[in-house]
């Protein structure tokens, strides 16, 4: 990735007897004259600032290094808003910049650092929900034929939250996503209460795909259980919570395909923000992997994690 920030001097006039501002410039400019170039309004970051671009940078493979171009740029004014040829004042600096290593990667929207030296895929920044719709949320993606979904949400975001509240509003939803609504009187819920954007966080809405444990036609004992108790507590160093892992189903062609896939999440409190609650999931979607094959690459990840 190669990112170029150019400073742009405005207003330099063309004069009448052919003699440019520019060549003023050049001629009676001392070589040792400072000009303050990161001010104003003239820092063109091309609708990105350095900050994103490092920030996206972050767990990609292919850009573990950047190449930053400094450089120096006139314009001169030839007439109302035209302008003539930019001219590069200096030749531009160029440096190849370390952003991350894999002993040592922050993930800024996780709050954590990770050991990568395990995790050989991309980690890549995704953004799910709508902004300004209070259901904004910015996490990471990874994929090794599978995509797996790495999320931080703020307690201070979302009023009451806790683990044991992420958890249950994931099972309920869950419940109501895979029996379309239509669920059993001891498993209301208030679906408004919180508006995680699981629908891009995990396909949990999807229309095609749905999770078997989770539907009333193919989990008849379901109807009369407490679904806080279909999660497995679990616990990662200081990182407590809860796991849930389920079959896959496809609603196809008014018809149910039954086992198409595995599915499984972890919801754990953070190691070190106590703000914070991670959560970690594959999509809900066909897939051929095994749920020890989902456990093991899920586990990796959360070992890595320093605490």
């Amino acid at each position: 990735m190669e990112i170029q920030k150019k400073i742009l001097i405005d207003n330099w006039w063309l004069r009448k007897d052919g003699y440019t501002a520019m060549e003023d410039f050049l001629k009676n400019t001392p070589a040792n004259k400072k000009f303050n170039v990161f001010e104003g309004e003239d820092f063109v970051t091309r609708d990105n600032t350095l900050q994103t671009m490092l920030d996206n940078a972050k767990g990609l493979e292919a850009q573990k290094n950047i190449t930053l171009e400094i450089g120096f740029i006139a314009r001169e004014e030839t007439g109302y808003k035209e302008y003539g040829p930019k001219v590069q004042l200096l030749e531009p600096l160029f440096f190849n910049v370390p952003v991350w290593n894999d002993k040592n990667l922050f993930l800024p929207f996780l709050d954590v650092s990770i050991d990568k030296t395990n995790i050989k895929e991309n980690i890549g920044l995704i953004h799910a929900g709508t902004p300004g719709y209070g259901d904004y949320e910015t996490g990471y993606k990874v994929f090794n034929g599978i995509s797996y979904k790495i999320f931080a949400f703020e307690k201070s975001a979302y009023q009451g939250l806790s683990v044991d509240e992420l958890a249950k509003d994931f099972i309920y939803k869950a419940t109501y996503g895979s029996n379309w609504d239509k669920v059993k009187s001891n498993h209301q819920y208030d679906t408004n209460k919180y508006k995680f954007p699981w629908r891009n966080i995990n396909n949990l809405f999807d229309y095609d795909y749905k999770i078997q444990d989770l539907s009333y036609n193919e989990n008849k004992e379901l109807k009369s259980k407490d679904l806080m108790s279909l999660y497995q507590k679990v616990e990662f160093g200081k990182m407590k919570g809860y796991s849930f892992q389920a079959n896959i189903f496809e609603f196809k062609d008014q018809k149910r395909i039954p086992n198409v896939g595995q599915f499984k999440i972890y919801i754990l409190n953070h190691p070190t923000n106590p703000d914070l609650i991670l959560m970690i999931c594959n999509e809900i979607q066909s897939n051929k992997a095994t749920i020890q094959d989902l456990d093991t690459f899920i586990q990796t990840f959360l070992k890595s994690i320093k605490q």
